[in-house]
């Protein structure tokens, strides 16, 4: 009978070890788990910030580009204002006298909205 009950207590105690391991092997388990979701929140937290930051620099370089699309515009238009000052000195008639005095007027007015453009920048 005290074998038995040495036997049986032996068992017991091999099943409560057992149990005692797979408790803490569960809980390193669940640290390491809680463990790797705080550095993927971290790493979600850290490619937000890199998105925003890579946002905001877009938003400023549209702006630029913007800037020099107006002004390369301004350039073209003045550069067609030079061109038509030197066919305005001498017009074969006078349609087209009017016609380069009226494209005159048009790059005109254009290059006042682009400077106005190109001011607001500033």
């Amino acid at each position: 009978m005290k074998k038995t009950n040495i036997i049986l207590l032996i068992i017991l105690c091999i099943i409560g070890v057992s149990n005692l391991i797979k408790v803490f092997t569960l809980d390193n388990h669940l640290k390491n788990a809680k463990e790797s979701l705080q550095k993927a929140q971290d790493e979600v937290e850290n490619a937000q910030q890199l998105n925003s930051k890579a946002q905001k620099e877009i938003q400023g370089l549209k702006t630029v580009v913007e800037k020099y699309e107006f002004q390369n515009e301004a350039l073209q238009l003045e550069i067609d204002s030079i061109v038509l000052n030197k066919r305005a000195k001498a017009p074969k008639d006078w349609a087209e006298r009017q016609s380069i005095k009226k494209k005159q007027q048009e790059i005109t007015a254009r290059l006042e909205y682009l400077r106005q453009k190109n001011n607001e920048f500033e």
